[in-house]
């Protein structure tokens, strides 16, 4: 088996392929364009992308957290053991490093989430 590069084993920790479940966040916009009472202009298109992306980063940030907390139990199960921490193809250390780890310095100061969506 062909080790794969760094990134990709950092990209598929932050598990991409779950992101489109964030794609909710899309359809209230999508319902407000076909009602001709709502005024929806690309500020609003623009304020909806950026909800999504902040869920896509908090998700990811939280399975990198889980998969870091769950390491040794993941490798004894059939599935979970192939994931890349669990693997062993990307150390823990690297994963709380990643600035989408919400345990990283820079993930606050990478995150320009509108006063919007903070409590």
């Amino acid at each position: 088996m062909t080790k794969r590069p760094w990134i990709v084993n950092a990209l598929r920790a932050l598990r991409p392929k779950q992101w489109t479940k964030n794609a909710v966040v899309f359809a209230a916009f999508i319902f407000a364009l076909g009602d001709r009472q709502q005024e929806v202009d690309l500020s609003a298109f623009w304020l909806v992308l950026q909800a999504a992306i902040t869920f896509c980063m908090v998700s990811s940030s939280i399975y990198l957290l889980n998969d870091i907390k769950d390491v040794e139990q993941d490798r004894q199960h059939p599935n979970k053991k192939l994931r890349p921490i669990a693997a062993g193809e990307l150390s823990v250390g690297t994963a709380m490093e990643s600035p989408w780890s919400s345990r990283s310095p820079d993930w606050h100061g990478q995150t320009t989430c509108p006063a919007r969506f903070s409590m």
